[in-house]
């Protein structure tokens, strides 16, 4: 049995929360009103509540719990209520009961630890008038402080604690009252209770809240409360579509599948067979036979498969929609489980001949109804009657329209069943027969596309050790091609670059298919280790191969891959433009999908590097757009979605950036490429001031890139955001290594696009640290940005660049400003330049051309919410006494010894303790702060000051007179 678990906050319920509070609102001014909160079981009801109860906990409020249980006929009366009865009696006092109780017998009964001279007289039997007393008991109390009843499971509650509560709803008009009971939705659990809802549901003061099941993005939200990370995308998907939005079934699934369970927890199980005990015989035998369907079914389907007439098969129907385990779609006409895992519960409930025997009556049922063939409801139904001679075929046939669908994962499932089977068809002639190594390539295919790529590469590895001779060299080229594209999502692919190489000395030189496919898995290496001259010949080659040998679609790809390739020289030319367009006519000739989002992947690149960020926004939405409608390589979506990101950060629209990314991320994938998103999602929190989101996801990322030796652009951008976040935190140091060992290790073999803001963390971290008294090791720096201006000569970067490197040179900050003004730059990057600008021309003295710069970056920085940009632009004005527009007339005067070296204010307090030899311990203790914060701050300055101890440190704030007049 697995133990339940439930994810730490309450997931998708803000509506609902808010109309509550609306209610509790109107309640505390005086006007009482009554919530149902309905739902079906394991909606959520009691979670709802118990949020609700702790939020009002917080308040002045009484909060009063009423619960239910289903005792039948052996429940006590009034027993949900004794609690709230003893609680009101303890908020407004035993004489109060006394005299509002008059002869009410219950209350005595509810209340036996009630004083004597407090017990309300009367005779010892039931008196009908405990619902006026607690009406108004509920009155009194809410004169004294709002009061919230909360009544969990209505629809189990005994007639007279039903009376109380429809009595209580009814009659008070002043109170200040919320009433909130939750209860079922299900028809046929007692019609009395739906005679209530009825009645109340009539009344102003009264309103009905419904619960609807969780949507996609929910359920991955609530899964990842409780495991405390994101899913898995499988697990998550899986757990979708089982649960359908039921958070009950949720938690259940995720607590099995965290063993590796995925069966149906037999606890759970039981709970959903629980309602077959009431049914017919002929009811039952209807269920089952909906259970083996898979799905919705009509009367005509059941007909023919449960060998029942119409005259006894719609008495049983009728008696399993009473019983809530069928709802009906009456616009179709069809008929279908109320759970997912009902069915599923049912479905392992048969025999092994009763379910074979169904399904195979369901696949002759579905072959006869599939006009085209192909149909995957008859390749599920053979492979469930186990009858391995019809099902093969039928799964192949039915992978082949799952894959022109671009539905990877369903071909995936359907080639993976298959292959299981071919043991037990080998030799045997079928309809569609296929060779063993053939059908691992095919399986092997789909899983790479569909993301499952450690898969891709077994299976791809088997088929090529499996390919027979005969075959000759056009499959196993195919082989190796599609395992020289498992680089870019696992880093490596062992082996298969000698067998490329065996290959093309094998071939002829002539141009073939076999021979272009070859080529571009030679291509796949060379690229990976950006061998840039050898990559373009053999590019070359490749392309003529293909066209020559009649490959358009593989011609079109490698054009795609040369536009990628000019891009990574800085050559942004019209050519690269061109072969875009070519490729494009290809895709829509070949309604090839996977090549639609390449061009459009590529064309949001080449967009974004020109500076034409709107135009990249729109291409890589457009792709986003496709894949939704027609579905897509996960690889190809995960760069889609990191071109649009880098769009909309870049013209400061932050907000998306982030939704976009975090609903990206919401779910776990394998390839290595996610590390890029990762370490988008870290730069924007940084500049928006979430420094501890900041290096999680940095974190994830670099945990990311451990998996496999990256792509080396990947490897620049996740230097880029950790140079990014470095200097947000105030570490110039930290941000230099990170871009000296990104930029070392790859900067020399990426587009400059990708290169530009990786040189300029270094940059700015060399500013932001005086040279006085220390260096910091950049001169490898100033020969990196003459590198990148001759591949990029036409670049306004190299002016930016070089304003860093001149310790304030005004002139070229002017220079820098001018530059980038009146053409598509970053927002932020535009911002950094007048924050860097300014600085320098305040240090010059030019202090109304700084005060300019300032209110230029202070507008811009509340308009994108860069928060640590604004709070860096107010600092520089307090230190240099600037009247800046947008910081009031009298900005906070500077300290009497400035601090030059970017140390903050509580950086300068423990760096003042420091000194002193204090430990951080003390330090901490002296300052009310916690030990390992104080450890932060020493570290970030012995990094702004250029030191490596903390003696060092004292020296040196002795020597630039940092501390002040401060002493202990």
């Amino acid at each position: 049995m697995t133990r339940r678990v439930s994810a730490p906050h309450l997931v998708d319920r803000a509506e609902e929360r808010a109309q509550l509070t609306v209610a509790w609102v109107e309640a505390v001014a005086g006007t009482p009103r009554t919530v149902l909160v309905t739902g079906e079981a394991g909606i959520g009801k009691t979670r709802l509540l118990d949020t609700l109860a702790e939020d009002l906990t917080r308040t002045d409020a009484l909060v009063l719990r009423a619960n239910c249980v289903p005792l039948g006929s052996h429940s006590t009366a009034y027993a949900p209520l004794r609690m709230v009865v003893s609680d009101l009696a303890s908020e407004v006092g035993h004489d109060a009961v006394r005299r509002m109780a008059g002869g009410s017998g219950a209350l005595s009964r509810l209340l036996p630890d009630l004083p004597e001279q407090g017990r309300p007289a009367g005779p010892d039997g039931w008196v009908d008038n405990l619902a006026d007393v607690m009406a108004r008991l509920l009155h009194a109390a809410s004169a004294q402080r709002p009061v919230a009843v909360l009544v969990d499971d209505m629809h189990w509650a005994d007639p007279a604690s039903r009376d109380v509560v429809g009595y209580v709803a009814r009659m008070l008009r002043t109170s200040r009252l919320l009433l909130v009971a939750s209860l079922r939705s299900e028809a046929g659990i007692d019609s009395a209770v739906q005679d209530l809802v009825d009645e109340l549901i009539r009344l102003p003061s009264v309103e009905r809240l419904w619960l609807q099941r969780l949507d996609g993005d929910a359920v991955v939200a609530q899964m990842t409360g409780i495991l405390g990370s994101p899913p898995d995308a499988a697990f998550a998907e899986q757990v979708r579509a089982r649960s359908q939005g039921v958070p009950f079934l949720v938690e259940e699934l995720t607590a099995a599948g965290k063993t590796g369970d995925q069966a149906v927890p037999q606890n759970l199980r039981d709970v959903l067979l629980h309602g077959m005990r009431r049914l017919s015989t002929a009811a039952t035998a209807v269920l089952r036979a909906t259970a083996a369907a898979g799905g919705p079914v009509d009367e005509g389907m059941l007909v023919a498969v449960s060998r029942m007439d119409l005259a006894s098969l719609r008495p049983a129907l009728r008696e399993l929609v009473e019983h809530q385990l069928l709802t009906v779609d009456r616009r179709e006409g069809r008929y279908d489980f109320c759970h997912a895992l009902l069915r599923e519960a049912v479905a392992d409930d048969l025999l092994p001949g009763e379910a074979e025997s169904l399904h195979e009556r369901y696949a002759i049922l579905a072959e006869q109804q599939d006009e085209h063939g192909g149909s995957v409801v008859a390749a599920h139904h053979w492979w469930e009657a186990r009858n391995a001679a019809r099902a093969y075929p039928a799964l192949l046939a039915a992978a082949a329209v799952a894959r022109s669908s671009s539905a990877y994962g369903e071909e995936l499932l359907l080639l993976e069943r298959a292959r299981t089977l071919w043991p037990d068809v080998e030799g045997v002639a079928t309809e569609q027969p296929l060779e063993l190594g053939a059908l691992l390539a095919t399986t092997g295919r789909a899983a790479r596309l569909a993301g499952q790529y450690e898969l891709a590469r077994d299976l791809l590895s088997e088929a090529r050790r499996r390919l027979a001779p005969s075959a000759g060299h056009l499959p196993l080229a195919e082989v190796l091609w599609e395992e020289s594209l498992l680089l870019r999502s696992l880093g490596t692919a062992p082996g298969v670059e000698v067998a490329v190489q065996a290959l093309l000395d094998e071939l002829p030189a002539t141009p073939s298919k076999a021979r272009a496919h070859a080529l571009n898995a030679q291509l796949q290496f060379q690229l990976h280790r950006r061998e840039t001259h050898e990559a373009q010949a053999t590019l070359r080659a490749a392309v003529e191969a293909a066209d020559l040998a009649g490959e358009p679609a593989v011609a079109a790809h490698l054009r795609v891959t040369g536009a990628g390739l000019q891009l990574d020289e800085g050559a942004l030319s019209e050519q690269a433009q061109a072969s875009l367009g070519e490729s494009w006519l290809v895709a829509e000739q070949l309604d090839d999908v996977p090549l639609m989002l390449r061009v459009l992947d590529m064309q949001a690149r080449l967009h974004q590097a020109r500076g034409d960020f709107r135009s990249a926004a729109q291409d890589a939405r457009h792709g986003l757009r496709l894949a939704a409608e027609r579905g897509s390589p996960v690889l190809i979506l995960d760069y889609l979605v990191g071109g649009l990101c880098d769009a909309m950060i870049a013209v400061g629209s932050w907000a998306e950036a982030l939704h976009v990314l975090e609903d990206a991320l919401a779910v776990d994938r394998p390839n290595l490429e996610r590390a890029g998103l990762h370490a988008r999602l870290a730069s924007v929190r940084a500049a928006t001031g979430d420094a501890t989101g900041a290096r999680e996801a940095l974190a994830t990322a670099a945990r990311r890139l451990e998996r496999g030796p990256p792509d080396p652009s990947l490897v620049v951008v996740v230097a880029t955001a950790e140079a990014d976040v470095s200097l947000w935190e105030g570490r110039p140091s930290a941000a230099v290594d990170s871009v000296k060992d990104g930029y070392v290790g790859s900067g020399g073999h990426v587009g400059p696009h990708l290169v530009w803001p990786l040189l300029r963390a270094a940059a700015a971290a060399a500013t932001a640290v005086p040279r006085r008294g220390r260096t910091l090791p950049i001169d490898w720096l100033a020969h990196a940005v003459d590198r990148q201006q001759e591949r990029d000569p036409l670049s306004w970067w190299p002016l930016v660049l070089r304003a860093y490197l001149s310790e304030g040179d005004t002139g070229l900050w002017d220079s820098a400003v001018s530059a980038t003004t009146g053409v598509e730059v970053a927002v932020l990057v535009r911002l950094q330049v007048l924050l860097a600008a300014a600085s320098a021309h305040a240090a010059a003295g030019s202090r109304d051309r700084a005060a300019g710069l300032l209110a230029d970056v202070l507008i811009g920085a509340r308009t994108i919410g860069a928060t640590p940009l604004l709070e860096a632009a107010a600092a520089l004005a307090e230190r240099a006494r600037l009247r800046v527009e947008g910081l009031g007339p009298d900005p906070k005067p500077a300290r009497t010894q400035p601090d030059p070296d970017g140390l903050t204010s509580r950086e300068v307090e423990v760096l003042a303790l420091l000194a002193t030899g204090r430990s951080n311990r003390q330090i901490a203790a002296d300052l009310v702060i916690s030990a390992k914060t104080v450890s932060v701050h020493v570290s970030h300055i012995l990094d702004k000051l250029g030191v490596t101890s903390r003696g060092e440190a004292a020296a040196t704030a002795r020597a630039r007179r940092l501390l002040g007049e401060r002493s202990d």
